[in-house]
């Protein structure tokens, strides 16, 4: 284990939302989530899983180890839940990991997916001890490739349908 990490928050709380480590209780929301089918076209290197529950408590799982693995938070805005988001480490590089974000459809375009990213971003950096942070989305999503440019990410390659991109700690605002 990490020696600078001693722990994991359970919530993160920005603005207007808060971010709790996925648990039991929310693996109905994200199923429903990964079956509006209008909304995952847009998620990147996404394939229908028909082991999605497993992965889901698989996730919950690894939510409690350090070094972590996989953090996956559910988002809430007030008691609703509106979406989710993860940090995947690398398993080549250390400290590196890639981040998720999905938001429910009738949240979209208002500004949620910025100021979780936002927060999870800052968490990365200043808690986790990550150095550098990945994305990946479908050429299809303009509003990702806006905000991914907004956060300072720079694109790194196109391929298969797929930008990907990445962020610095050290050119991190």
């Amino acid at each position: 284990m990490n020696p600078g990490i001693k722990k994991i928050d359970n919530i993160l709380i920005s603005e207007n939302f808060t971010l709790k480590l996925l648990c039991e209780d929310d693996l109905y929301f994200c199923n429903s989530l990964y079956q509006d089918s209008e909304l995952m076209k847009f998620v990147g290197n996404f394939s229908d899983d028909i082991f999605l529950n497993q992965s889901l408590k698989l996730s919950i799982q690894l939510n409690k180890r350090l070094p972590f693995e996989r953090l996956t938070y559910c988002i809430f805005n007030n008691d609703r839940r509106i979406g989710i988001t993860s940090l995947i480490r690398s398993k080549q590089i250390n400290k590196h990991c890639e981040i998720g974000t999905i938001i429910h459809r009738s949240f979209l375009n208002l500004g949620v997916a910025r100021e979780v990213m936002e927060k999870l971003i800052h968490y990365a950096f200043s808690k986790l001890e990550i150095e550098r942070i990945y994305a990946r989305f479908s050429y299809a999503n303009k509003a990702a490739n806006k905000l991914v440019q907004k956060l300072g990410f720079n694109i790194d390659a196109q391929e298969n349908g797929l930008h990907y991109c990445y962020i610095d700690m050290k050119r991190y605002p």
